[in-house]
């Protein structure tokens, strides 16, 4: 029983058993890792049973509620709500199936089968083992064991991180680093889960310390030449804050690790940048039937910065991707060809409109793409507030147009610019005849929508009702987020605005099905974010993977070298599967551009 309140404690969350979700969390973790032989669970040798199976058992949860009297949408909703993500979901034959991704004691398991080995130290930036005091002793006569477990653990973070460590538990006071390079060059087999914890069985279960050890004083913490087979080795006082990884490190190359969602159903299967199961995209656009088209629509700016840097100027802060160096300004230009190489692969009869400041040169000169200067302040700090200002106001004008003449219908999609179109996107305009506006959403509660991908419906009053929505959203965030006026300040707006819609249901959001709701008067069509709005570091997390139907990458933040990499690997290869496979494989790593 100390063992058992020991793990509660050290599991983030719910302790005391009132939440009987996370009572349910806490339960599940403790059958599938451990108890399947015991209890005669049917457990596949890939860890899965049946959800059906886990209900029937007469066991009651940390909350003292009986397992019987939860349900199947109990377990979802416990998955959902695990934040170290120790379970994945499978469905097959009409039937649920779960599994714990690591940790197992049962030996039916071939736990080989859930993991991805690791293969190049640069996979991983850190590899920690946390532990306790009283262990010290032993680990150092005895070296880190695996105990009844079938691997040692270590995390791929550090609790400064400022979220929950996958694989540590959070009072740990001796952190233990391996050395990555080091194990793999001495023959140590490394292994990482789909919930990023990293797993060794070490030599015959023991991953063995040699004894020469350097101490440091825990009231100064800083690595020393600790001497230990591939670890170094710190101990922490309690009172003294974890060593902080370091944040700022970029890579200036592309670094491969695991592929996320490999073996789940739905999911791109890759070997390497080898793609397994996907092999055809649609290019055949469907914007040229009945008279209507698609637009493209992004809003762009260059900050203080001249376009015209010389490669030889050192000054410059250039980057290089592949054989072209870019200076900051060149940077965001060279993703902007990028977004609209895309957009012609994929929707070739699509145009492509650039909302930007009128004292931008752009200097564009390209097929399809036309430059609208809409004046405003395009200031860093209020670049997402100016963002919606030109969506309404652009929509203004188009409506103004089509009250003169009424033609061929030019619907919209107003998209960040380091996105890729990687599908064609009319279809959402056929297969959802009936909404005015789209966004995309995610499982999150603090930002459930995101606004880097915003459908309009080109009819008058598809775009009257849009605009009107997007007011509406510009007047909640001058009034209520100015404080976040350079970022997630649109996206805050935009939850705020249809979540204060009394028939609106936000349990809608856990699941990645499309759906339309009334909100105001418009009607709103909310497409899920892991098919048109998929991100390289969601697609390692939430998303579990890359479903096979993605239309929309998007490379947020420090992922921009990444979609110069993606294009130049799809320009050689012509292959956008196995460009998707290079993407997914890299989505754990953050870059220099």
């Amino acid at each position: 029983m100390a063992n058992d309140r020991e793990r509660s404690r050290g599991r983030g969350g719910g302790g005391s058993g009132k939440d009987k979700i996370d009572a349910l969390g806490r339960l599940l973790t403790r059958i599938l890792r451990h108890m399947a032989s015991e209890l005669c669970l049917n457990m596949r040798s890939d860890g899965y049973v049946n959800v059906q199976d886990l209900l029937k058992l007469n066991m009651k949860t940390f909350a003292n509620i009986p397992l019987r009297s939860h349900t199947v949408d109990d377990i979802r909703e416990a998955v959902r709500r695990d934040n170290k993500q120790r379970f994945s979901l499978l469905e097959e034959n009409g039937e649920l199936l779960i599994r714990a991704n690591q940790g197992h004691t049962v030996t039916t398991v071939e736990s080989e089968r859930l993991l991805k080995p690791i293969v190049s130290a640069e996979e991983v930036s850190v590899c920690i083992h946390g532990t306790y005091r009283k262990n010290l002793e032993s680990i150092l006569e005895s070296g880190l064991k695996r105990m009844k477990r079938l691997h040692v653990h270590f995390s791929c973070g550090l609790p400064t991180d400022g979220q929950v460590i996958s694989g540590m538990r959070r009072d740990v006071n001796v952190l233990i680093f391996l050395d990555v390079r080091k194990a793999l060059e001495e023959g140590m087999k490394l292994y990482i889960s789909d919930n990023n914890v990293i797993l060794t069985e070490g030599f015959d279960g023991v991953v063995p310390v040699k004894s020469k050890i350097a101490w440091c004083r825990t009231d100064e913490l800083r690595i020393k030449g600790a001497e230990i087979i591939d670890i170094t080795l710190i101990v922490l006082s309690p009172t003294v804050e974890y060593p902080a990884r370091n944040k700022n490190k970029k890579f200036d190359h592309l670094v491969l690790g695991p592929a996320a969602g490999q073996g789940l159903r739905n999911r791109l299967q890759c070997e390497g940048i080898k793609s397994l199961n996907k092999t055809h995209f649609s290019t055949s656009s469907s914007i040229a039937r009945g008279g209507e088209n698609v637009a493209f629509v992004t809003v762009f700016t260059i900050f203080n910065s001249p376009l015209n840097v010389r490669v030889d100027d050192r000054s410059s802060d250039l980057v290089t991707v592949g054989n072209a160096s870019y200076s900051k300004a060149q940077r965001s230009m060279a993703i902007l060809n990028v977004f609209i190489n895309f957009i012609q692969v994929t929707m070739p009869q699509s145009n492509i409109v650039i909302l930007t400041d009128p004292a931008s040169d752009l200097n564009l000169h390209r097929d399809r793409v036309n430059i609208h200067p809409i004046p405003g302040e395009y200031s860093r700090d209020k670049l997402m507030l100016q963002r919606i200002r030109a969506y309404i106001a652009f929509l203004e004008v188009r409506l103004e147009e089509l009250s003169r003449k009424e033609g061929h219908i030019t619907h919209y999609i107003f998209t960040d610019s380091d996105i890729a179109v990687v599908e064609d996107l009319g279809q959402i305009f056929e297969d959802y005849p009936n909404f005015h506006l789209a966004l995309t959403f995610r499982n999150n509660k603090a930002q459930p929508l995101n606004s880097g991908f915003i459908a309009v419906r080109g009819t008058a009053d598809g775009i009257s009702r849009a605009k009107l929505f997007l007011q509406v959203v510009l007047e909640v965030y001058t009034s209520k987020y100015m404080s976040a006026s350079r970022m997630l300040g649109d996206q805050l707006a935009l939850a705020w605005v249809v979540k204060s819609d009394p028939s609106f249901d936000t349990r809608k959001f856990t699941k990645a099905q499309a759906f339309l709701e009334e909100i105001g008067d418009a009607s709103v069509l909310f497409l899920p974010c892991a098919i048109y709005n998929w991100t390289p570091p969601e697609g390692a997390g939430q998303f579990h993977g890359m479903p096979l139907d993605v239309k929309v990458v998007h490379f947020k933040g420090s992922r921009k070298r990444l979609m110069l990499e993606s294009w130049n690997f799809f320009r050689s290869s012509a292959n956008l599967s196995d460009m998707l496979c290079l993407i997914l494989g890299s989505g754990r790593t953050k870059y220099d551009f």
